[in-house]
């Protein structure tokens, strides 16, 4: 029960962006991918990435405690 406590809920905003970013590849799927697609694509695929550095140091500080 005291583990439960200790670990933190992933903040509204990164679940979001997970969210977003899938969609951002629709445009790919459909096969309609323009420069404007491409570069969500880029940006999406750096916020996703600085939110799984965020999970991953998030999840360790759970492993330590």
């Amino acid at each position: 029960m005291e583990k439960k406590k200790e670990l933190e809920k992933t903040p509204l905003w990164e679940d979001i962006a997970v969210i977003v970013s899938v969609l951002t590849l629709w445009p790919t799927v459909l096969r309609r991918e323009n420069l404007m697609s491409r570069i969500l694509m880029v940006i999406a695929l750096l916020i996703l990435v600085f939110i799984l550095l965020r999970r991953l140091k998030r999840f360790n500080s759970a492993l330590n405690k």
